[in-house]
């Protein structure tokens, strides 16, 4: 890494730590109180009441219905500064700006220096980023993880150093256990090993068993507390079967337009049946109702279903999303709406880059179909985010008439490029 590129890293960081403690500052509050109604965000009261019987008790009480990571990192900040709300804020902020410097390393290692450059400089100001450094739930600690993750395991893909595969594991096991949503990205994971290390059978298998290893030894302490509480093996929570009823129930069956304005606790199976079952069985049962109205669906209303499918699919990639205040759609149709064109051009032009850009098509493709499954919200949509700068900043490079500098090689060349000595 050279000295300039060590600086502009410095001044990423700095640049954006500086931009979220205004926002905390200025427009939140850092003290003010997560539970006024301006700041509720579903989740955010029983983040904090968790975080409040983990400092108290030390336990998480007799349920699984919430992911631990989250709340074990407030009971923490508690822990060390008493309950005050504006050091989970600084730490939020912390986070989130060194998100932007494994921005501007994994676009420098999937594509150029330039995009990388650029990618980092958007990202120092890119609204929801900001937004969620703010808020008292699991984004910010969750996209930070989740993103070092794929940094480390892109790495381990051009220099093949194992220490960077197990670390990759062990920041992908924590997203998880902050939310469940990096669950399926382990499949990914696996796949990218087996397409890029087919030739070297040895090797594949070795990284395959380390990553794998890794990984659930992060999980292990949450997969044994559920075991030995509930007899059953539950990787991060009970809240699945629920969750899919969200993105599938009888109301969006009759009319597709109600996708993302109705929730589970509403519905009359939840009313009158799910919401009396103890927590293990409601999930194991909501599951089964799901899984019914698909069978459902694709036996008998496939139209029905592919017109679900679309509503789904415009709204995930919406612009101006539904449901929210003004402030939020102009933002989001000024800041995610502006990249939108040159994310298209991005991810139709990284096809003819190396396999380098595998990791960020998993990220992009994992979250997507988690959107289509559960519900295509702002919320669900932004693990992908910090892929989709990257990817709309190649777009913009490519666009740069004479852009000869895309044309410069990589020094190390991994099993990600073809060498799987």
């Amino acid at each position: 890494m050279t000295k300039k590129t060590k600086q502009w890293l410095i001044i990423v960081f700095l640049l954006s730590l500086a931009v979220r403690l205004l926002f905390n500052a200025y427009y939140i509050g850092f003290d003010a109180d997560p539970r006024l109604p301006r700041f509720q965000v579903s989740d955010s009261g029983k983040y904090h009441y968790l975080a409040l019987l983990l400092c108290e008790k030390h336990t998480f009480g007799h349920t699984a219905a919430i992911p631990p990571g989250y709340p074990l990192f407030l009971s923490i900040v508690y822990g060390l500064f008493g309950i005050t709300f504006s050091a989970v804020r600084i730490l939020q902020s912390i986070l989130s700006a060194g998100m932007n410097v494994f921005i501007f390393l994994i676009a420098c290692d999937a594509f150029d220096k330039k995009t990388a450059y650029l990618a980092s400089g958007i990202s120092i100001v890119y609204p929801f980023f900001i937004y969620w450094s703010g808020m008292f739930v699991s984004e910010t600690l969750f996209i930070f993880f989740y993103v070092a993750a794929i940094m480390l395991l892109l790495h381990h893909g051009i220099y093949r150093k194992t220490l960077t595969n197990i670390l990759g594991a062990v920041c992908l096991g924590i997203a998880s256990l902050v939310r469940p949503v990096a669950l399926p990205f382990v499949g990914f994971v696996i796949i990218v090993y087996a397409v890029s290390m087919f030739n070297n059978r040895k090797k594949m298998l070795l990284s395959m068993a380390l990553f794998m290893c890794a990984f659930t030894v992060t999980l292990s302490p949450w997969l044994v507390r559920n075991y030995l509480m509930f007899n059953k093996i539950i990787p991060a929570s009970t809240m699945g079967g629920l969750n899919l009823l969200n993105g599938m129930n009888t109301a969006i069956m009759h009319n597709p337009d109600e996708v993302n304005t109705i929730t589970y606790n509403k519905l009359d199976v939840y009313k009158e049946h799910l919401a009396q079952l103890p927590e293990i069985e409601r999930n194991k049962e909501a599951t089964r109702v799901v899984a019914g109205y698909y069978r459902e669906l694709i036996l008998y209303k496939p139209r029905i279903l592919l017109k679900i499918l679309q509503k789904k699919f415009l709204e995930f990639w919406d612009i101006v999303p539904h449901n929210k205040t003004r402030l939020i759609k102009v933002i989001s149709a000024g800041s995610y709406g502006i990249l939108m064109p040159f994310f298209i051009v991005g991810l139709w032009k990284s096809g003819t880059q190396s396999k380098r850009v595998f990791f960020i098509w998993a990220a992009l493709l994992n979250t997507f179909l988690l959107g289509m499954i559960f519900l295509p919200t702002i919320r669900y949509r932004f693990p992908l985010e910090p892929f989709y700068v990257i990817v709309a900043s190649y777009g913009i490079m490519r666009m740069i008439p004479k852009s000869c500098f895309l044309k410069e090689s990589h020094d190390r060349k991994g099993f990600l490029d073809g060498n799987t000595k």
